[in-house]
This record gives structure tokens, C-alpha cells and sequence, in this order.
């Protein structure tokens, strides 16, 4: 009886093809993951600046502005019910010479995928305050209690 060798094949690894496979799916999976770690990081906004702000300015009367930890909510009528209610997607605070700017980018849910933005500068003090960076010459104070501003 005659016996035949087999010679085993050469590993995978010293394959050139099968590296480079390797290699581009490690790569492929190094994406994914990292964009998935990315959409899935929680935006929470500084304990500091979260509240109901309201101002005793008439023009706003009735009106609040809440900010949570990861929504923006703005009364935009004297009715509880005039509300439009946004989840933060990211923010940017900067130290400036008034107090810290915040920019913060939200979701805008009426039309898919559009964002908004608002800034304002949060003062801190024996009463913080906010102002927005279009309205500098009106002052929001933070409300003790929370929620929505009433009739």
C-alpha cells in the first residue's frame, strides 16, 4: 500500500487576498462603530442653565422659555397649549467677557431633518439670568418651580 503525503495548506494570514479582506472589513466595522457611538451620545446640557426662564418684558408677557437637561421648549402664546418643544442635538458653550454662550442646535420636528439654533448668555449671579443673542436688551430670569408659564 502506497501512502500519499498531504502537504497542509499555508495558513490564511499568509495569504495576501485574504489580509487584505481582513483588513477592509476591520476597517468597515471601525466605522460603523464609531458612528454608531456617535449618534447615540447623549446631549445634556450644564444643570446651570436648565429651567423655566420667563421676562417681565410685555412684549412677552405670558411666555416662557424651558430648558431641560436635552429639550428646548418655547411658549410661544399666553396658553400652556402654545408650545413647540425640541430635542437638543448638540450645544457649544464659550466663555465670554458677559458670561457663558451657549449655542445650541436642536431638532426641528415640523420638517424632517432641519435643525434650529439658539444662543443666548447665561449670567451667573445671586439671580441668574439669560439673554438671547438677538435680544441683548431683554433679560430672562429663571422661575422657580419649573414648568410652563400660566394665563
Amino acid at each position: 500500500m502506497q501512502t500519499t503525503s498531504r502537504q497542509s495548506p499555508p495558513p490564511l494570514w499568509r495569504d495576501p487576498v485574504i489580509v487584505f479582506l481582513l483588513l477592509v472589513e476591520a476597517l468597515i466595522a471601525t466605522v460603523v462603530v464609531l458612528d454608531a457611538s456617535r449618534m447615540q451620545t447623549i446631549v445634556a446640557l450644564p444643570p446651570t442653565v436648565v429651567g423655566t426662564w420667563k421676562t417681565n418684558s410685555p412684549r412677552y408677557a405670558g411666555r416662557a422659555l424651558v430648558i431641560g437637561a436635552r429639550s428646548v421648549t418655547f411658549q410661544t402664546g399666553s396658553d400652556v397649549t402654545d408650545i413647540t418643544s425640541h430635542v437638543v442635538r448638540k450645544f457649544e458653550q464659550t466663555e465670554v467677557k458677559t458670561g457663558s454662550l451657549f449655542k445650541v442646535e436642536y431638532v426641528d420636528g415640523a420638517v424632517a431633518d432641519a435643525t434650529g439654533i439658539i444662543q443666548f448668555i447665561y449670567r451667573e449671579g445671586p439671580t441668574p439670568s439669560l439673554v438671547l443673542a438677538h435680544q441683548l436688551g431683554i433679560v430672562w430670569t429663571r422661575v422657580t418651580g419649573g414648568g410652563l408659564a400660566g394665563k
